[in-house]
C-alpha cells in the first residue's frame, strides 16, 4: 500500500473506511513512519478545531443595545466580500464540494464550516462589540487554516486554498494571482511556499505531466514531452532535496540540483549530530525537573549515557505505539493504534525525521557504504538493498 493523502487519512479518523480499507491501512501504519506522523497530525489538528471553535465562539458577545448596528455592519462586510475580483463566498466552496465527489465527505464537510466560520469572523472583526477573546482566535484559525495546504483544480487549471478562495491561475502560459496580475515564477513559488503543501486530484488519471509542469512553474513553452519531463523530474528532485534538508532543520541554499546535494553531504551529518546532542540535553533538563513524571511513562535515565539515551527514544519513536480496540460505525470491533507518551516524548525533544536520518547514516557507516552527494531517502534505499539483496 503506498502512502496516503490527506482526505484518506481524515476518512479514516472518521471511521468512514470499510474493514478491508482500514486493516489494509492499519498494517501499513505498522511500517510507514510518514503515514503516523501525518496521522498524529491530523488528529491533534481536528481535537483542537473541536476544542477551540466550541470554547472561543461562546465568548462572542455583543452589547445589547448594538446589535441592530453591528449586524448592519456584518451584512455591509459581507457585501463588500461579494464584490472582490476572483473570491468566491461560502455557497461557491459548497459548490465545489459538491462537484468534487471523489473525495472524502467528512474532510470536505470539516473545511466548510472552517471557512463558513472564518468567512462570518472576518466581517465580525470590524465590529467594535466583538470581544477581544474573539479576535484572538481568529488571529490563530486564520494562521492555521488558510496556510494549511492548497487545492489543485486540473479541470479549470487554477490553485485554490482550503476555503475554495482563489490563488494562482494559469492561463496561456502565464501565471496569475487573484487580481488577475501576472506574476513571475519566483513571485508564484514564493506564494505557494507560505502554505503548507498541495493536494492533487484523488483520481491521478487526472494529473497529467502537463499539470505537474504548471504547478512547478516550469515554462513548456517549444518544449518537447521528452523536455517537459526530465525539467518536472529536475524540479521534483530540487524540491525533494530541499524537503529533506528542511526536515532536519537544515537550510541550503544552493540554486542547481549538484550544488544542493553537494550542500547536503557536507552539512547532513554535522547538522544531525547536533540535532540529537541538542535533544539529549534539553531533555536531560527537562528529566532533572521531575524524573517521577517520565518514570510513570517509562522513561528512566538514570545513569544512562548519551547514546544510550539516544537508542532508547528511537525505540520509543519506532515502537511507540499501541492497539485500542474500539467499534466502528458498522458496530464491527477492530483496534486503532495510539501513541504512547514515551514516543510524544521521542518527537518533541528529537523530531521523528533527525532520528530517522541518525539511523540510517550510522547503518550506512557499519556497511561502508558510499554515500558521497546522496540525500536521506536514497541513502535509506542503498542501506536496504545492500542488507536485502
Amino acid at each position: 500500500m503506498e502512502c496516503c493523502n490527506e482526505q484518506f487519512l481524515q476518512s479514516y479518523l472518521d471511521n468512514e473506511l470499510n474493514g478491508e480499507q482500514s486493516e489494509e491501512f492499519e498494517q501499513h501504519l505498522n511500517t510507514c513512519e510518514r503515514c503516523k506522523r501525518e496521522l498524529d497530525e491530523l488528529h491533534t489538528f481536528n481535537e483542537w478545531m473541536e476544542e477551540n471553535i466550541e470554547k472561543n465562539t461562546s465568548q462572542i458577545k455583543f452589547e445589547e443595545e448594538e446589535i441592530d448596528a453591528a449586524w448592519n455592519r456584518f451584512e455591509e462586510k459581507l457585501a463588500e466580500q461579494s464584490q472582490i475580483s476572483k473570491q468566491e463566498n461560502i455557497v461557491h466552496v459548497e459548490n465545489y464540494v459538491a462537484k468534487r465527489e471523489r473525495k472524502s465527505t467528512a474532510f470536505y464537510k470539516k473545511w466548510v464550516v472552517a471557512a463558513s466560520f472564518i468567512v462570518i469572523a472576518a466581517s465580525m472583526l470590524a465590529i467594535p462589540q466583538i470581544n477581544s477573546g474573539a479576535k484572538a482566535f481568529f488571529s490563530y484559525v486564520q494562521e492555521n487554516i488558510f496556510n494549511y495546504t492548497l487545492e489543485y483544480d486540473t479541470e479549470s487549471k487554477v490553485i485554490r486554498d482550503v476555503a475554495g478562495n482563489l490563488i494562482v491561475y494559469f492561463e496561456a502560459g502565464q501565471i496569475y494571482d487573484a487580481k488577475d496580475n501576472p506574476i513571475s515564477v519566483e513571485e508564484y513559488k514564493r506564494i505557494i511556499a507560505s502554505y503548507g503543501g498541495m493536494n492533487i486530484p484523488y483520481n491521478e488519471d487526472d494529473f497529467t505531466l502537463y499539470d505537474d509542469a504548471l504547478i512547478r512553474g516550469i515554462d513548456i513553452k517549444g518544449k518537447s514531452e521528452a523536455e517537459i519531463r526530465k525539467a518536472v523530474e529536475e524540479d521534483r528532485m530540487v524540491s525533494l532535496i530541499n524537503f529533506e534538508a528542511e526536515s532536519i532543520g537544515m537550510e541550503l541554499e544552493g540554486e542547481t540540483e549538484s550544488e544542493l546535494r553537494k550542500d547536503f553531504s557536507e552539512k547532513l551529518e554535522r547538522t544531525v549530530n547536533e540535532a540529537i546532542e541538542n535533544g539529549i540535553q534539553n531533555l536531560k533538563k527537562a528529566y532533572q525537573l521531575d524524573p517521577e513524571i517520565y518514570h510513570n511513562i517509562g522513561i528512566d535515565l538514570t545513569n544512562k549515557t548519551d547514546e544510550e539515551i539516544k537508542i532508547e527514544m528511537y525505540e520509543f519513536l519506532v515502537n511507540g505505539s499501541i492497539d485500542i480496540p474500539y467499534y466502528n460505525k458498522d458496530d464491527l470491533k477492530t483496534n486503532i493504534k495510539v501513541t504512547t507518551p514515551a514516543r510524544s516524548v521521542a518527537v518533541q525533544f528529537f523530531g521523528n525525521d533527525v532520528l530517522q536520518a541518525d539511523r540510517i547514516l550510522t547503518e550506512s557507516k557499519e556497511l561502508g557504504l558510499d554515500i558521497d552527494g546522496m540525500i536521506i531517502s536514497e541513502i535509506s534505499d542503498l542501506v536496504n538493498q545492500t542488507k536485502h539483496p
